[in-house]
């Protein structure tokens, strides 16, 4: 992602948002989330915000074990502030 000195706009935080919900529900075994992460859709918020997609691409090729661990450098859904 940017760096936090760059500012992140209302945008920025939407779309990471809209990306970290559709992971919480497909491991919650929502197969059109699934479906979405793996879309063209979810790749250009992820270019938007500066992450790698590739990084979700393989979350969802392990996805299909609900509330399984992901592996290291995935996106963890057990973020609490």
């Amino acid at each position: 992602m940017r760096q936090k000195a760059e500012g992140v706009g209302p945008y920025e935080h939407l779309a990471a948002a809209i990306i970290y919900q559709a992971v919480r529900d497909a491991r919650e075994g929502d197969t059109e989330a699934l479906d979405w992460l793996n879309g063209d859709e979810c790749r250009a918020y992820c270019d938007y915000i500066g992450m790698d997609w590739l990084i979700v691409q393989r979350w969802t090729q392990r996805t299909g074990e609900p509330n399984k661990p992901a592996a290291a450098g995935c996106i963890q859904t057990n973020y609490t502030r």
